[in-house]
């Protein structure tokens, strides 16, 4: 899924998850990453949040959990280039990615 809104955003999400309100974003990453979607690339950077602040609303690190399913999480072109393995998240732009 590649999209130029954020990747739980309510159009891109509805290829890969289901939820009763499409604000619901945090169970949004979460059914994407569970379902194992190969590659997520769209808004969602936080560059003003230290990752280790990045967190669903039940507190869970969700990079952290993209990481641990093999996910190479990147943030610009460079990363992109560099990035190994078949699954990647790719958060490029500011925008919602349910980590507050």
């Amino acid at each position: 899924m590649v999209t130029t809104a954020g990747i739980t955003d309510a159009t891109p999400a509805a290829f890969a998850a289901h939820v009763p309100h499409r604000s619901d974003e945090s169970s949004v990453a979460e059914q994407e990453l569970r379902i194992g979607v190969d590659v997520l690339m769209g808004g969602g950077k936080h560059s003003s949040c230290p990752k280790s602040q990045r967190q669903a609303k039940d507190g869970r690190n969700l990079l952290d959990e993209a990481e641990a399913a093999g996910y190479a999480v990147v943030g610009d072109a460079e990363e992109l280039k560099a990035a190994m393995g078949v699954k990647i998240l790719g958060l490029f732009s500011m925008g919602t990615w349910p980590m507050r």
